[in-house]
Formats: structure tokens, sequence, C-alpha cells
């Protein structure tokens, strides 16, 4: 804890607490070998060092004119040290004007030691001295940025020599695994062909014959230093009866009769689930793994595929045909037991729209309302020139929309009510029907191509929108 005493030793009792003051003094000002002279060898240098000369005045008056010339008469003729004067009570104006000329920096210092510079040449000094340690210091950040640049350089040097180390040893691995993958599939394609050219050692008929009589098979027995390779196992295809005295075989037309039928099964369910793609790629596979590439089987595979198109052609008017007799049975009972009045019948959703679909498009077109906005119905259109999938009619204003885009850049195409001019649906070539909206300003903006079972429905909400803003 300090203590007002402990205030009063710092001050400058003595002259030789001034002259030890100068001494730190002197090594601030860059003469780090700065020392106190023997006392009375001085004749007026209190202080030296190898690059300076420096005398220390304690009394109550000003330094005069006769201690500068003092002290410049004993630096003599060591023209190379600088001189220095510190004073405790300031300087004459005919000691400043005499410093000034023979180049004796002058300094003033308070009784805690802090000094000031008290002519030109100080001044000088001080801000020369200023300049050089900042260049030092800006030299100094600059080397250590330097010194950061290039251990970052090195280190990215380093990442990206293992980083290329390490690519080429996954690429040289996959290469090996490759050509290893390649040497087995070889390896058993060579087995089986091998397997192919041996001869099979009994005909079918002796076969049955032998089961018939109950004899065991008479089957050759290789001979020790010929061809000693065991013959195949029969083919799974001949199956002996558990009385042992019967056998059926499928010959590769059955079997292959039996595959086209399971096949065709397969794929008439995968229609009727309306997964149509799957069923092409199903047919595909089952070309593609059981039958050689040949004209013939291309043929069958293309009408394959068109029967398939065919049939989920079909299978999707079906269903969109059952999902709007659905959704009109659905809309007379909520008309009938709405009591709540029109506000809390919406929103509705396109009578061809699925209800999964059309949970997910509502869970979207919620985060994208505006304040106040309520949304009244909804229809999933057809348009690629922009992509879009999504049609809503709110209260405020019209909307087309990419489902899966919707919550991060919003609808695609949006027109106000106060905008809405007219309200067309024209035919297109694919039998749907294009709904055009054209502005107060003359521009038209395309919201996509809509089944026809959604047409009448849309287009009662957007006539109203741009006739009321407000469902009837």
């Amino acid at each position: 804890m300090e203590t007002e005493s402990d205030d009063i030793l710092r001050y400058i009792r003595t002259f030789q607490q001034a002259e030890q003051n100068a001494v730190v003094r002197m090594k601030e000002l860059g003469f780090s070998d700065a020392h106190l002279t023997v006392s009375g060898a001085d004749s007026g240098i209190d202080i030296e060092s190898s690059q300076s000369v420096a005398q220390v005045k304690w009394t109550g008056a000003a330094a005069g004119r006769p201690e500068m010339q003092k002290l410049f008469g004993a630096r003599g003729i060591r023209n190379h040290l600088q001189m220095f004067f510190f004073a405790a009570s300031g300087y004459s104006q005919p000691a400043i004007v005499y410093a000034d000329e023979v180049e004796i920096r002058l300094f003033a210092f308070d009784p805690i030691g802090q000094i000031e510079p008290a002519n030109s040449v100080a001044r000088l000094f001080v801000k020369e001295l200023q300049r050089k340690r900042k260049a030092e210091r800006v030299a100094s950040e600059r080397a250590e940025a330097e010194r950061v640049a290039s251990e970052r350089a090195e280190a990215e040097r380093v990442a990206s020599e293992r980083a290329e180390a390490e690519r080429v040893a996954s690429e040289r691995a996959e290469a090996e695994r490759v050509a290893s993958e390649r040497a087995e599939a070889e390896r058993i394609e060579n087995e089986r062909a091998e397997a192919k050219r041996q001869p099979w050692p009994v005909t079918v008929g002796e076969l049955t014959a032998q089961v018939d009589n109950f004899s065991p098979l008479s089957l050759p027995v290789p001979v020790v230093g010929m061809n000693s390779v065991q013959p195949p196992i029969a083919d799974p295809k001949l199956q002996i009866a558990s009385s042992g005295r019967s056998m059926m075989v499928d010959s590769p037309q059955t079997a292959g009769r039996k595959f086209v039928v399971a096949s065709l099964f397969v794929v008439v369910i995968l229609c009727v689930l309306g997964d149509a793609f799957m069923a092409l790629f199903f047919v595909a596979g089952i070309f593609v793994t059981s039958h050689e590439v040949s004209v013939a089987s291309i043929v069958v595979l293309v009408m394959c595929l068109a029967i398939i198109g065919l049939l989920a052609f079909i299978a999707s008017r079906c269903m969109r045909r059952l999902r709007v007799l659905r959704w009109h049975a659905s809309e007379s009972s909520l008309l009938v037991a709405n009591s709540q009045g029109y506000a809390s019948y919406f929103p509705r959703c396109a009578p061809t729209l699925g209800d999964r679909r059309a949970r997910s498009m509502l869970r979207r077109l919620r985060n994208v309302l505006e304040p106040g906005e309520m949304l009244w119905v909804f229809a999933s259109p057809n348009s690629t020139h922009p992509l879009m999938n999504g049609l809503a009619v709110t209260n405020n204003r019209i909307l087309a929309f990419l489902v899966h885009r919707l919550s991060v850049e919003g609808p695609r195409i949006v027109v106000y009510a106060e905008d809405i001019s007219r309200i067309d649906f024209s035919d297109t070539k694919i039998g749907m029907k294009e709904m055009v909206v054209t502005t107060h300003s003359g521009e038209s903006k395309s919201f996509g191509r809509l089944d026809h079972g959604d047409v009448r429905f849309i287009a009662y909400y957007a006539n109203y929108l741009g006739a009321t803003r407000s469902p009837n």
C-alpha cells in the first residue's frame, strides 16, 4: 500500500539522484553504455559513453552560458561525441543561443526526473530518435508479417503435398482394386467357359433308364494321367421325384416361359402401384442380365417398354379419375358438415392433387404467406419455362413456385389482385390448359398447364380474386 512518505521519496533531492536520473535518461535516448564519471576528474563532464558526454546541473538558478562553454571545452577535440546538458531549473536565453550554435542538446528535468527538450537541437534530436524508433518498429512488424506469411505458405505447401500424396495413393489403390476385380471376373468367366466345354457323362435317356431300374449311375472313372477334371453336377432343373421312379425336367423353353410370366406379373403390379419408372428399370434389367444383345432382344425390349408406358398412362388416368371422384365426395361432406363459415373451410387442394403431395405443398406454403394473408386453394401445374410444379391462390395474390425450392427462393411468379386484368385458359398440344394472367400494364404471365379436372376449380377462385379479393 502506497503512503505519502513513499511519494516524497520519489522526488530528486540530491545531485547524486539527479546524476543517476540523467544516466537512466541517456540510456533511454539510445546510449546504452552511459555511466557516471569519477568525481573530480571529469572537468565539467558528469556522464559519458562511447558516443556522448553530458553535464548535470541541480541548482535553483537557471543554467547560463558559462556552463555551456565549460561542457564544450571539456569535450575538447573529441568531436565525434554528442553533448547533452540536464538542468533542473531551466536555461538562460544566452545559454540556449550558444547551445544551438555548438549543438549542445539541452534538457530540463522536473522533480520526478521526467525530461523535456529545451532548445531546437534537442527537439530535433528527439524527433529524429522517434522517427528512427518508429522505422525500427515498422521494420520489425514487417519482418514479423513476412515470417508469419512464410510459415503459412510453408504450411499450405506441406498440406498440399500431403493431399496430393493421399490422392495419388487413393488412385493407385483404386486402380489396383479395379484390376483385381477385373482379373477375378476373367477367372470366373474362364472357369464357366471351361465347364461348358466339358462333355456331359450321360444322356437324359440313360439317366432315366437307370433311375427306373434302381441301378447306380455308371459314370466314367477318370484315368490318372489323363484329363482328371470332374464333370459338373447335374443341372438343378433336372429334379428326381421322391419315389425315385420318375423325373421332371424343365426344358429351356418352359423355364423361359415361366420367367416371362413372372416378370410380366411384377411389371403389372408396379404399373398398378403407379411406379412406371421402376417397371421400366425392371424390364431393362431383365433383358440386360438374361439375354444377349441382338436385334430380336432389342425389338422385344422396345415392345415391352411401349406396353409398360401404355399401362402406366392408363393407370395414371384411372388414379387421377379416382382422385377427382374422391375429392367431390369429400367436398360434399365438408360442405354439409361445416357450420363455421367459409373461413374455416380453407385452404382447399385441387381435385387431382394427391394427399401426400398436398400435405407437403401446404407445409411449405405456410412459411411464405405474408402477414394477414390467407391461403384459398392450391394445385400442381406443369411448367418448364420456368420450372414450376405448384400454384396457389390467396386472398391477396396468385403465385407459382417450385415446391422443393419454395422455402429457399420463394415464389417464381407472383401477380397481386390489384394488378389482375384478365385470366385466360388456353388449350395445349398435350390435352391440358395453360393458365395465363394478363396485368393492367399488358404483361402476360404463364402459371403453367393444368389438368382439365383442376381448371374450373382454379378459375373460379382466380377470377373471384381479381374481382373482389375475398371468397364467397
